[in-house]
C-alpha cells in the first residue's frame, strides 16, 4: 500500500501561476482572503478581512496542481512535493536522493516517487552557504535567494561569471549528457532501494537555451542513451510531455505560459491512466 506520494521537479510540477485561474480568486474568497498587495508581482502574502497575514499563495499550490490532484485520485495520506520554479534536473537529482536516502527502509515500500524532468539547460552553484539556481536563460541575480546572498557586490561578480561561463564554456551536448546521466543514476538508486516510481518530461530535456533547436544531434549522438531511455517501462515517452500535452489539448495558459487548473487536472488523469497501465502501483 502507497501511502506517501513524493514528487520533485520545476515550476510545472510545483505549480507557479495557478494563482492567475478565476478559481483560485474564488477560492480564496471562500476563505474570506485577499492578497495584500495585487499590483506587487513578487508579494504573494494573503490577509484576511482585517489585513492579517494568513499565508501565502504558494503554500495553496499543491490543493490545485497535477500532484495534489494526483494524490487524491489515489488516495494517498501524505503529499511532498520538492519541486520549485526554475529548478534544474541536477536539484531534482540532489533534492531526491537527500530525500531517499533519509527514508526509513520500512517507509521505502509505501513510497511512489513521481518526477517531472525539465530542460536541461538549467543547472545550479553552491555558493554563500546554498544552493542556487544556475540557468542559462536567466541572469543569476535574478534568481538568487537574497535571504543568502545580499551583497550587490558578490551577485555582480557571479553575473560576470556566468556570463562568461555562457559565451565561452556552456554546451548544449554536455547538458544533455547530463540529462540521462541524471535520469540512469536516479532510476538505478530508485530500483535499488525498491522504491516505486514514474519519470516523465515536465518540459523537454533536449531543447536550447532560449529556443526550441538544440545545437547538438540528440537523435544521432545520444542513440544508446536514448533506446535505454524510450524501452524503460517506468519513463514516459518521450514526446508525450506534460507541455505538449495541455497545449495539445488546448488548456488555456497563464501570462508566463503555465498551466492552470485544467491543465494540471488533465495531466493528472493522464499520469494516472498511465500508471496504472504500466502497474507501477
Amino acid at each position: 500500500m502507497i501511502d506517501t506520494l513524493y514528487v520533485n521537479g520545476c515550476s510545472w510540477t510545483a505549480g507557479n501561476e495557478i494563482e492567475c485561474d478565476p478559481g483560485f480568486k474564488l477560492f480564496i474568497e471562500s476563505k474570506g482572503w485577499k492578497l495584500q498587495d495585487p499590483s506587487d508581482p513578487v508579494n504573494w502574502n494573503l490577509v484576511d478581512a482585517n489585513n492579517q497575514l494568513v499565508s501565502r499563495v504558494d503554500e495553496h499550490y499543491n490543493t490545485f496542481n497535477w500532484s495534489g490532484r494526483l494524490q487524491r485520485m489515489l488516495k494517498v495520506p501524505k503529499l511532498i512535493n520538492d519541486s520549485t520554479g526554475g529548478g534544474s534536473n541536477d536539484r531534482i537529482l540532489r533534492t531526491t536522493v537527500k530525500h531517499v536516502m533519509s527514508m526509513p527502509e520500512r517507509d521505502r515500500k509505501r513510497t511512489l516517487v513521481v518526477i517531472g524532468w525539465t530542460v536541461s539547460d538549467r543547472s545550479e552553484i553552491y555558493v554563500g552557504n546554498d544552493w542556487h539556481r544556475f540557468n542559462a536563460t536567466q541572469s543569476f541575480s535574478s534568481t538568487a535567494d537574497r535571504y543568502f546572498l545580499p551583497d550587490e557586490t558578490v551577485l555582480k561578480k557571479i553575473d560576470k561569471y556566468q556570463e562568461d561561463y555562457i559565451l565561452n564554456v556552456f554546451s548544449d551536448y554536455q547538458r544533455v549528457h547530463n540529462y540521462f546521466q541524471t535520469v540512469y543514476l536516479l532510476s538505478n538508486l530508485l530500483d535499488n532501494l525498491k522504491i516505486k516510481y514514474y519519470f516523465f518530461n515536465a518540459l523537454p530535456a533536449w531543447w536550447a537555451a532560449g529556443s526550441s533547436k538544440i545545437s547538438c544531434d540528440v537523435d544521432g549522438e545520444f542513440s544508446e542513451q536514448l533506446m535505454w531511455h524510450d524501452s524503460h517501462h517506468k519513463f514516459h515517452a518521450r514526446n508525450d510531455t506534460m507541455f505538449k500535452y495541455v497545449n495539445d489539448n488546448k488548456c488555456p495558459p497563464a501570462p508566463y505560459g503555465h498551466p492552470m487548473f485544467q491543465g494540471h487536472e488533465m495531466w493528472a488523469n493522464h499520469l494516472l491512466t498511465t500508471i496504472k497501465a504500466k502497474r507501477i502501483i
